[in-house]
C-alpha cells in the first residue's frame, strides 16, 4: 500500500474543505462568497482568516501534487 500518497490525499482534502470553508464565512463578513483566487489579497490587508484560506487552498494543491508524484 502507498501510504505517503494517501496521506497526501487526505491532507489535501483538509486543506480544501478549510478553504472551502473560509470562503463561504466571506459571506458573513463581505456579503458574497470570496473565492479562493481573492483569498491571498483580501488576507494581505488584515484578513488572517482569509489569508489562511488561500494559503490553505495553495496546500491543497501541493498536496494533490505530491500524491500524484508518491503514485507514478
Amino acid at each position: 500500500m502507498n501510504w505517503p500518497a494517501w496521506a497526501c490525499v487526505a491532507a489535501g482534502v483538509g486543506c480544501a474543505l478549510v478553504s472551502i470553508r473560509i470562503g463561504q464565512d466571506g459571506v458573513a463578513r463581505y456579503g458574497r462568497r470570496v473565492p479562493v483566487t481573492e483569498m491571498i489579497a483580501v488576507g494581505r490587508q488584515g484578513d488572517r482568516r482569509m489569508l489562511l484560506g488561500g494559503l490553505a487552498s495553495w496546500a491543497m494543491a501541493g498536496f494533490f501534487v505530491a500524491a500524484a508524484g508518491f503514485a507514478i
